[in-house]
């Protein structure tokens, strides 16, 4: 992104400046204060060959959505928002063989992010075949990650405690630490729970159901936001109760992670 300023230019001549401006498509909205400062996509949106989307309508429409947005007009500070897309086939990412190559791409994704100086940068859900915060290397990749941009990080991972299997969101602060994760409450039937899978063993058909999902992810203790996040993960976005959760909770915008290998 390139960043023009024009310093104390006379009232008079500022609105052909305006004007100028917009014959190019371009405006001087919300390009100072504590706002929205401006949303970018990857520089090779549109022609990348590895995208699932071209992320530049998604970041049309939040640039329409945060202008001029009251609840975005006296943030504590400027907000910049990155958008990346990429495609992973499902296959290739449940296949731990392939976890030095998703990790490379992924981690080149978000320095391109970072390129922006954005506040934030948003991972999809579960990226990695690996549980991230349970392995030394890759938290440290991504504190890294978050180091090298001075920006938060929320990545999507499973997490596996006491045979227990959880679907997270964690998030990196600017210095790489992990200063919170939620837990996926409501997980999709038939995807990552079998409902009624106690009734169904004790019929005799533990084997069968087994075949299909050995293990059901197990639901977290409830919608609480992550500082002032709130993330419902994927499936989660299709009701309206979670949302509401984490409004009620105190979070004061929402963030959806969703696997991009389905959507």
């Amino acid at each position: 992104r390139q960043n023009i300023q024009f310093n104390w230019p006379r009232l008079r001549v500022v609105p052909d400046i305006l004007d100028a401006l917009a014959d190019v498509g371009m405006h001087a909205i919300q390009a100072s204060g504590n706002c929205v400062r401006n949303v970018t996509a990857d520089h090779f949106a549109g022609a990348a060959a590895d995208e699932v989307a071209d992320p530049r309508p998604y970041a049309e429409v939040m640039r329409q959505w945060s202008t001029d947005h009251p609840e975005f007009q006296f943030l504590p500070r400027k907000f910049k928002i990155a958008v990346i897309a990429s495609e992973v086939e499902q296959e290739i990412k449940l296949d731990a063989r392939n976890l030095p190559v998703l990790q490379e791409r992924y981690l080149a994704l978000g320095q391109q992010a970072i390129g922006c100086r954005p506040d934030l940068v948003v991972f999809p859900e579960s990226i990695l075949p690996g549980y991230i915060l349970q392995s030394p290397r890759l938290t440290e990749a991504f504190a890294e990650l978050a180091r090298t941009g001075e920006t938060s990080l929320l990545v999507g991972t499973g997490a596996w405690t006491a045979g227990e299997v959880y679907n997270l969101a964690a998030l990196f602060s600017p210095s790489g630490e992990i200063t919170d994760t939620y837990a996926m409450v409501r997980p999709v039937p038939f995807g990552e729970m079998i409902p009624g899978r106690q009734i169904l063993e004790r019929i005799g058909l533990g084997d069968w159901i087994g075949q299909f999902l050995p293990l059901d992810l197990t639901a977290g203790p409830g919608y609480h936001p992550m500082e002032t996040w709130g993330t419902p993960i994927c499936y989660e976005i299709t009701f309206p109760a979670p949302s509401r959760s984490f409004v009620r909770n105190g979070a004061q915008a929402l963030i959806t992670l969703a696997n991009d290998a389905w959507f």
